[in-house]
């Protein structure tokens, strides 16, 4: 089996799909299409699991019980692994939503429970993030996640958070009480293009700020 074409094949998914990493079940059927490697029809995914058992896609890590799959040209970009059970409540970051066209990044506290629980952006129907980009560029944005974020490529806009992982009661970020960060200063070193960094909230802004006095960062970019 050539896993060389597999990983570069799973690159190339995530490139599609301007995301950094990936799980084992949309890969493995990405590369079932590809000709490359049989999904199972009981267990979707399991062919690829095997692989990743066994290292043969050596910069796959598990956060907590599940695979993720990032670019084999980012593994030493990607963000410390944490567990779940590193966290008080299970509150671990996504993957951040970027491409090299990225020309804004929206950075939130931490994800909901809800979006935990899906793996997707502000997907608790209450939040009013995709209302309010909806309004600002005066077009509807598609409920299918997918095609949210192809909405959000599209316009130059990337996704991420500050913490990393957190300790949090809840959704609310007014429950956050600890956290480690994510390394934004290795992600907008990826991303150059980036030259706003919009906070999304208080707590996002009180993160951030405490982010940059740890770091000693300097930003060098617009900030609201």
């Amino acid at each position: 089996m050539n896993c060389y074409k597999i990983i570069k094949a799973i690159d190339e998914l995530l490139e599609l799909r301007g995301v950094w990493s990936v799980d084992p079940v949309e890969a493995n059927s990405y590369l079932e299409r590809k000709g490359l490697l049989n999904d199972s029809q009981s267990r979707p995914g399991l062919p690829l699991r095997k692989l990743l058992r066994a290292g043969e896609i050596p910069h796959a890590y598990q956060d907590g019980r599940c695979w993720r799959i990032p670019h084999s040209e980012h593994k030493n970009q990607c963000a410390k692994v944490v567990t779940v059970q590193d966290c008080v409540d299970g509150a671990v970051a996504l993957d951040p939503v970027a491409d090299q066209k990225s020309r804004i990044l929206i950075l939130g506290s931490m994800p909901g429970k809800e979006s935990l629980e899906k793996q997707e952006y502000y997907s608790d129907t209450r939040n009013r993030f995709w209302k309010i980009l909806s309004a600002l560029y005066k077009e509807e944005i598609p409920q299918e996640y997918r095609g949210r974020i192809s909405f959000l490529t599209g316009k130059n806009i990337a996704l991420w958070d500050v913490y990393l992982s957190a300790s949090r009661r809840g959704s609310l970020d007014t429950n956050i009480v600890s956290g480690s960060f994510n390394d934004i200063i290795g992600f907008l070193n990826r991303f150059p293009n980036i030259d706003v960094i919009v906070l999304n909230g208080a707590k996002a802004a009180d993160a951030f700020e405490r982010y940059v006095e740890k770091t000693k960062f300097n930003p060098g970019r617009e900030i609201c």
